[in-house]
């Protein structure tokens, strides 16, 4: 490494996520939420708003997933960050299935869910279901 170069990382002393006492609910400290949402990181914002995201669909508490999803797809849509959908799609594709159910950039969402491969058909069929049925 040059002499001199330093590696710029982003600061957040005093931030936290964490479960809380109760263990049903993720609380985030608002130094946390006021950062990332102030940022001018587009990258950033759609990284934490889909990982918050998927933290609170895996403790039960969709309602409050949902705008998180919501910001982080759209700016994905927004910038071009299908990379990175897929690559979460690939690694756990719950969130994104989540989405698709909702309506919530369908566009987007399915293609970074044909990365997912054969692991999420059994959920993709279980909602064409469910939509007949209503239908």
């Amino acid at each position: 490494m040059p002499r001199g170069y330093r590696i710029s990382r982003p600061r957040w002393h005093g931030a936290s996520c964490e479960p809380d006492a109760s263990w049903r609910r993720a609380s985030c400290s608002p130094a946390l939420a006021r950062r990332v949402e102030t940022s001018e990181d587009a990258l950033l914002r759609t990284r934490v708003n889909y990982w918050l995201a998927e933290a609170l669909l895996a403790i039960g508490a969709p309602g409050e997933a949902e705008p998180h999803l919501r910001v982080a797809l759209e700016l994905a849509r927004e910038r071009g960050y299908l990379h990175f959908m897929r690559t979460q799609a690939r690694e756990e594709p719950a969130p994104l299935v989540f989405a698709l159910g909702r309506g919530i950039e369908p566009d987007l969402v399915s293609s970074a869910l044909v990365e997912a491969g054969p692991g999420v058909e059994s959920a993709l069929l279980q909602m064409a279901t469910e939509e007949t049925r209503v239908g």
